[in-house]
């Protein structure tokens, strides 16, 4: 978490409504926004915004501004807004101003530690958190394509459907998993944009009363086979429903590497560590949070403790939060009864609060 300084939101409010003037000057910031358009602004961002007669448009979005990003700041609420106000298509008539636009935040924000970034060649702006002059990534670059979760059984086979678009097709064993092929939201991966996608996926009517919970059981099924797992994924959802849409989606068992060949095709050799996340959570496209559960499989072989093994898991945690992956992790002997309940929801009340899901008290 950060601070965002009243400075900061003012320049904000700024790109966001274009000023105070309706005609595009030579020293514009920004497109100039009407009261309607900014409406639609804050509309698509799921926040209620509305722009009476004699208000001041400038000041009502700094007014608004203050209450969602002022004090504690999350760096996935801060990137959904600032990604909102410099998407391209707003700039169609002057496109020259996106520049202009990021120069003039980054001069300011700056100051609060935080800077703007362009991602894959577009104007997707990332925040990033850090000193001034050694600023230090949040988040994973480059957006999510296919994700491979839920598995119940054996590894799937997969094939380049498409070599050049890395377009997957998985041939054998797609019973046992489920692909989101969808693109992901800048804001996330949350239970409504899955509930929509197992819709469409099924053939079924979103309003259709027994599709949340039918989902639910499907994802619930690839816990079964470790109790303190099914105690955490039983625990998160039960908790937070109240969210509803809006909740993240905790992903159980999910494919982060894949090697095509098995580990007995391999005679043993490990080509790649950790091919299965326990879970994974998407707080926007940067913002990956990954949760693993510790069974004593993770660190001992025939009841005695294996260096070797707890080497191989330290360094694949090395290495993804070297890639920008938040990783957390339980040991299965804490998810036990009412008490591994209570550790869960505590967890997870911190972890949404960190990203902005619920607002911190």
């Amino acid at each position: 978490m950060a601070t965002l300084s009243l400075y900061s939101i003012k320049v904000l409010a700024n790109v966001i409504t274009g000023g105070s003037h309706a005609a595009l000057s030579e020293d514009a910031v920004s497109p100039y926004r009407t009261g309607t358009k900014i409406q639609e602004f804050f509309n698509a961002l799921r926040v209620d915004f509305q722009v009476s007669g004699s208000e001041s448009r400038v000041k009502a979005v700094e007014d608004l501004l203050v209450k969602l990003l002022g004090g504690s700041v999350s760096s996935g609420k801060l990137t959904e807004v600032v990604e909102q106000a410099l998407d391209p298509r707003h700039f169609k008539d002057r496109p020259d101003l996106i520049e202009r636009s990021v120069a003039c935040l980054n001069e300011q924000i700056e100051y609060d530690g935080w800077t703007l970034k362009e991602v894959n060649g577009r104007h997707r702006m990332v925040v990033f958190k850090g000193v001034p002059g050694q600023l230090q990534a949040r988040g994973v670059e480059g957006a999510p394509k296919n994700l491979i979760f839920a598995s119940t059984g054996p590894k799937p086979e997969i094939v380049l459907a498409d070599a050049i678009n890395n377009d997957i097709r998985i041939v054998k064993n797609s019973e046992f998993c489920l692909i989101y092929e969808h693109p992901i939201p800048d804001s996330g991966l949350a239970w409504g944009e899955l509930t929509t996608w197992w819709a469409l996926r099924n053939k079924r009517e979103v309003s259709d009363p027994k599709l949340q919970r039918d989902l639910y059981m499907r994802l619930l099924e690839a816990t079964k086979s470790s109790v303190p797992e099914k105690l955490l994924f039983e625990t998160y959802y039960r908790t937070f429903k109240d969210l509803g849409p809006k909740l993240p989606a905790l992903l159980p068992q999910v494919y982060l590497h894949y090697d095509p060949r098995t580990v007995k095709d391999l005679y043993g050799e490990k080509r790649l560590a950790r091919q299965r996340m326990d879970f994974l959570m998407l707080f926007s496209n940067t913002i990956r949070v990954v949760i693993e559960v510790d069974g004593a499989q993770h660190y001992s072989e025939d009841g005695r403790a294996s260096p070797t093994l707890y080497s191989e898991m330290v360094a694949a945690d090395r290495q993804l939060r070297l890639a920008g992956y938040e990783v957390f992790r339980f040991g299965g002997a804490e998810l036990q009864g009412e008490a591994g309940k209570a550790i869960v929801a505590e967890f997870f009340h911190a972890l949404l609060k960190r990203h902005g899901v619920v607002p911190r008290k």
